[in-house]
């Protein structure tokens, strides 16, 4: 019988490092489905802090990078499906289909006679994409899109660590974990609005009408970034920018009056996807349609999502307004955080894949760099549980659940205190 010595390995830097090491190389170079599970089991017993030597943090940043390495190279340009299977969850479709189908819905355009034409390849996006028209290979597209991302994840790893490298094994664990692998796996156009987001908003009083319309087009391919641009509304509130407050209520406005057009003109509403299973998807919408397809029928209709959705805003406005312990809460946060705050919150309103929550690895790396290793691990933690393989024992993955759609609630509710915090605040010094 093997008996693990807690102590032994949580007191020695040496012993961590090489069991969490050989235990990401397992879910690197051999398969990745049980990573949650292993990873999750291992932050658990033996925590997240340790101390990191240079040779570490170089097997670290190894990792990341055999990683990519093995899903582009390997499993993609050598069109391995094992090979690109075994570097995420086999239950998903394979080869990058988000942005593939993207493309082909670009090239349909482009083939279209008019507006009307029937060429619909992806439902639920913006106006915008169904107005592009590009003639474009999608396969030797998505090739040259590999090799950009594979230098840019090259670039920033090693920026990364050279600013993270006390936490080297945490940033490794966050930048393979399955939120990140599963935009990447899926290649959905929100990791592109995302590195975009993070470019144009590091300093968002600077060059604001460039900044507002590029967040305007974003927004109009995929609706849910115009929350950045109410962000932005709020900053300018804050801090009196009247340039910034004009600019972006103007791009509110346009956004508004397009989408109205365009409903007009479509004689329909864009529908985008609701998914309610907690395995690959997370939002205060998603957990009350699992709720009510598994536990709880009021009038056996889908009016019952709704009550119940209600009924857990209620809850936590609740415990928003009643817990008045602020130390439990960091109230440091820059406009860069806030912005990503409100973004992230607004779609958690709704129902969203597992891949939307990547709109919190920004966040994950601002309160890293300040230390805060509790909230950064409660984070990591989320990133690790979204989204669950559906392939491994079912008791497996309703344990996963419920330790995925807990931290999801307590990260709601961090964010929804910290902003009632900030903006009690700021309304008392008005005053």
């Amino acid at each position: 019988m093997i008996s693990i010595n807690r102590n032994k390995i949580t007191s020695n830097p040496k012993i961590y490092n090489f069991c969490l090491i050989s235990l990401i190389s397992y879910f690197v170079l051999i398969n990745y489905s049980y990573f949650a599970v292993g990873i999750i089991s291992f932050l658990l017993i033996f925590g997240l802090e340790t101390k990191i030597s240079n040779s570490s943090k170089f097997l670290y940043q190894g990792l990341v990078l055999s990683f990519y390495f093995k899903k582009f190279f390997i499993g993609y340009f050598q069109n391995n499906l094992e090979v690109w299977e075994s570097t995420f969850y086999s239950f998903y479709d394979a080869y990058l289909p988000d942005l593939h189908n993207l493309l082909q819905q670009f090239n349909c355009n482009y083939e279209a006679l008019n507006f009307d034409s029937d060429c619909l390849v992806v439902p639920g996006y913006g106006p915008l994409v169904y107005l592009i028209k590009l003639q474009i290979d999608p396969d030797y597209f998505l090739k040259i899109y590999l090799v950009f991302l594979f230098a840019l994840i090259i670039f920033l790893s090693i920026y990364a660590y050279k600013i993270f490298d006390e936490y080297s094994h945490l940033v490794t664990l966050a930048l393979i974990s399955p939120v990140v692998n599963f935009i990447i796996h899926q290649m959905n156009i929100d990791f592109i609005i995302l590195l975009v987001a993070i470019i144009f908003l590091r300093k968002p009083e600077n060059n604001i009408l460039i900044t507002s319309l590029v967040l305007l087009v974003l927004s109009l391919i995929k609706i849910h970034p115009i929350a950045l641009i109410v962000s932005l509304i709020i900053i300018g509130y804050i801090k009196k920018n009247r340039n910034l407050i004009l600019v972006n209520l103007g791009s509110l406005i346009a956004f508004t009056i397009y989408m109205i057009l365009y409903f007009i003109r479509l004689n329909s509403f864009i529908t985008s996807p609701r998914p309610s299973g907690l395995v690959n998807a997370v939002g205060l919408l998603t957990t009350s349609q699992y709720l009510w397809i598994n536990f709880i029928k009021i009038t056996n209709q889908y009016r019952d999502v709704l009550i119940i959705y209600f009924l857990i805003i209620i809850l936590l406005l609740f415990f928003t307004f009643k817990i008045k312990n602020r130390k439990l809460i960091d109230i440091e946060i820059s406009d860069f955080e806030f912005i990503f705050i409100i973004w992230i919150l607004v779609n958690y309103l709704y129902a969203n894949y597992d891949y939307r929550s990547v709109i919190l690895l920004p966040i994950f790396f601002t309160i890293l760099r300040r230390g805060l290793t509790s909230e950064a691990g409660i984070l990591l933690l989320f990133f690790i549980a979204s989204p669950i393989n559906p392939a491994i024992n079912s008791y497996l993955i309703n344990l996963l659940i419920i330790i995925k759609i807990s931290i999801f609630f307590i990260i709601f509710f961090y964010i929804s205190k910290k902003l009632y915090i900030l903006f009690t605040e700021k309304l008392n010094e008005f005053s």
